[in-house]
């Protein structure tokens, strides 16, 4: 449970929130996942925002964490195509991560997300400041790659369906 120790050390103590980490019955896996917002993304206004959900889920076995960060609103069939296309544009200009299309099972929704991983299992050193890196880098890796796609004339329609007032 080291990985999970570091992940609930950095999610109560550095961010101060409530412990809401999941830990599985055997303890090989974990997962925490919690909404915000983000507005300072190239190609929308001050006072709009982009509704997220993030999830970082640790795999105590493969010494792994990753964190996935959703956009809130499902896309059609006919965007959903779109951005899967527009994909192969943004991820090369991103160094960490890289944005896919997620179809939750039995479902006909798409979501854009955003997913990074590291092996942690052989780091010695703080986990929590590795962790917080993590988040950081993938936060601002999103964010970068959010513009870009919003930035597209192809996808406007994209900006109509996930950007807020």
């Amino acid at each position: 449970m080291k990985i999970t120790d570091s992940l609930r050390t950095w999610w109560t103590d550095i961010k101060s929130q409530e412990d809401s980490i999941q830990v599985s019955d055997d303890l090989n896996s974990s997962l925490l996942s919690y909404e915000s917002s983000v507005s300072e993304i190239d190609g929308i206004a001050n006072h709009e925002t982009v509704n997220v959900t993030t999830v970082i889920e640790v795999n105590e076995t493969a010494g792994l964490i990753s964190a996935y960060l959703y956009v809130e609103n499902a896309l059609n069939e006919e965007l959903a195509a779109q951005v899967g296309v527009q994909t192969l544009n943004v991820n090369p200009r991103l160094s960490l991560g890289h944005f896919e299309l997620y179809t939750p099972k039995q479902s006909n929704e798409h979501f854009l997300r955003f997913r990074s991983a590291m092996q942690v299992q052989s780091v010695e050193s703080d986990l929590v400041a590795v962790l917080d890196d993590l988040v950081q880098t993938s936060n601002a890796q999103f964010v970068r790659g959010l513009g870009i796609f919003l930035l597209r004339d192809e996808l406007a329609e994209l900006r109509e369906n996930i950007v807020s007032i």
